[in-house]
């Protein structure tokens, strides 16, 4: 197994994470987050996407600092340096975590391997801060609501989702009949241009509760939850939809409508999922990207081919924790 050499002390990566996280969380807690497309942050050199956090942490730089990052290839400063490529001055990297697992050097009582992870991170830098660069012109036109919904119900129809109109109270996905509930349009309030945002990020919403079952089982396995058990349970995955919907409506076009008036909403279950686990944030952004990684996957294999689903073994969250 190939060994990654540390270079930052374990103090330092905690605080990095803790800092980088929190940067995360009062970007999405605000409710004002969304994504602005540049397509799947990606290694400039190696070509492959990043994954997992780290993959969103970039979608939440590009969406904070969208005149310094501009592009979705991303590398290293010695990656650039052999590319003969010259950063701007001024220039501000992200930092990119990982984490490998390590053999103990002692059996254990039973005389049995055990294992122990360690974090580390180093920094990279968006294409579009060396000398150089030239952004790529935005195409013309945006698709229209019909087109964006078809999209949507793509989507569905690939996940055998059934869409219903049941009831205008409220939009909900049901589990045991695999289906989705959404209100008319017109029950949305506002313009009818911001009907039609509100109604097509719901809907994402909804879709990416659907995915549940088939990339995050072990948040709604099959046993009951009773109290605050539930009550946890239920905000964990109204975080991951959250995130999950601002990702898709991003990928599809749909502009993510700030949601000023909801920022108690998503910052109350957050809050609440992290009186569990203090790194659902991290764990969160995983499972939307996962659930966005899926779908997309079925729609546009060719373009998503690459992007692999980034799964949390337990051991690892319980040694992360």
């Amino acid at each position: 197994t190939r060994t990654i050499p540390m270079k930052h002390k374990k103090s330092t990566v905690d605080a990095k994470l803790q800092e980088t996280m929190a940067m995360v969380h009062d970007a999405i807690a605000d409710g004002e987050f969304s994504f602005r497309w540049v397509g799947m942050p990606t290694n400039m050199v190696s070509k492959k996407p990043y994954r997992g956090m780290n993959a969103f942490l970039l979608f939440v730089l590009t969406h904070l600092n969208p005149e310094e990052y501009q592009s979705n290839n991303w590398l290293t400063f010695n990656q650039a340096k052999e590319k003969g490529m010259k950063l701007k001055k001024g220039s501000t990297g992200a930092p990119i975590f990982y984490s490998e697992k390590r053999e103990k050097k002692e059996l254990n009582e039973r005389g049995e391997k055990e294992f122990y992870w360690i974090r580390d991170y180093f920094t990279v830098f968006n294409e579009s801060q060396f000398e150089g660069f030239t952004p790529i012109a935005e195409i013309e036109g945006t698709p229209s609501f019909d087109q964006k919904f078809d999209i949507l119900k793509s989507l569905m129809d690939l996940t055998n989702v059934k869409l219903v109109n049941e009831t205008d109270d409220s939009a909900f996905y049901q589990p045991s009949a695999h289906k989705i509930n959404m209100p008319k349009l017109s029950v949305f309030l506002g313009p009818q241009e911001e009907k039609e945002k509100l109604y097509l990020c719901t809907l994402a919403h909804e879709i990416i509760h659907s995915t549940a079952k088939a990339v995050r089982p072990e948040i709604t396995r099959s046993e009951k939850f009773t109290g605050r058990d539930e009550e946890i349970r239920y905000a964990k995955e109204e975080v991951v939809a959250e995130l999950g919907s601002a990702l898709l409506s991003s990928v599809i076009g749909i502009e993510k409508l700030p949601l000023s008036s909801h920022g108690g909403y998503i910052r109350g279950w957050l809050n609440l999922a992290q009186t569990d686990d203090k790194n659902w944030l991290s764990k969160a952004s995983t499972h939307a990207l996962n659930a966005v990684s899926y779908l997309m996957k079925l729609h546009d294999p060719e373009n998503w081919e690459g992007v692999e689903l980034t799964f949390i073994p337990k051991t690892q969250e319980q040694e992360a924790a």
